[in-house]
């Protein structure tokens, strides 16, 4: 709920031209339009997923997050551009830590398509699925962790390389809370099932954790 309500603060920045909204006040670079638009989808099918709801209506959206993410990703890759990024709001030329207006760099861009796939994969009865649902988290949470470092420690060069590390701080807050909510929404399997095991292994688990 907190990350479609983030996603949606955002979108409202862009769309009312509210300069410190698109970032939530934060320093560092904005929180791009479609990284606003995936972080709102995502946020909502998980909340769906979670409460059993509507999981059609919710694997709807978690499409939009990955499809966004692949093809923001491509434009990083092959260096084209596919009209996308501006294609709601225009940003100026120039924004920090942004290779094109208005688009969300490399971090981002996998980390949305992670959570696609994991959103996609996750709350059904195959192992299999189940399993890739945990992995493609787990990896986005690890994505969104590396820049929060480098907020953190002032290391520059976790966030603010355009072409290979640019994200927004709200970006990696967001996409790291997501990434979480969509493991601990699946409780019976994958890391949340070992920290939450009753068990001398479960135990050491969560004393192992805040290292």
């Amino acid at each position: 709920t907190s990350v479609a309500l983030v996603g949606m603060a955002v979108l409202t920045g862009w769309l009312f031209q509210i300069p410190g909204l698109t970032s939530l006040y934060l320093p560092g670079p904005t929180l791009k339009t479609n990284a606003a638009l995936s972080l709102t989808c995502a946020g909502v099918a998980n909340l769906l997923l979670v409460s059993s709801r509507a999981c059609g209506l919710a694997r709807l959206l978690a499409v939009i997050p990955m499809i966004v993410g692949a093809l923001t990703l491509s434009e990083h890759l092959v260096g084209w551009d596919l009209g996308i990024d501006q294609l709601f709001v225009t940003e100026p030329v120039g924004a920090v830590a942004t290779t094109s207006p208005n688009r969300m760099g490399p971090p981002a861009s996998t980390a949305n398509l992670l959570l696609g796939i994991a959103l996609l994969a996750g709350h059904r009865q195959s192992v299999r699925k189940t399993a890739v649902s945990h992995a493609a988290a787990l990896l986005a949470s690890v994505i969104a962790l590396l820049p929060l470092m480098g907020y953190a420690f002032g290391f520059n060069e976790l966030y603010a390389i355009a072409r290979f590390t640019g994200i927004a701080l709200s970006t990696a807050v967001a996409l790291l809370m997501l990434a979480l909510a969509v493991q601990a929404g699946q409780p019976d399997s994958g890391l949340v099932a070992l920290l939450t095991r009753a068990d001398e292994v479960g135990v050491f688990a969560r004393r192992l954790l805040p290292a």
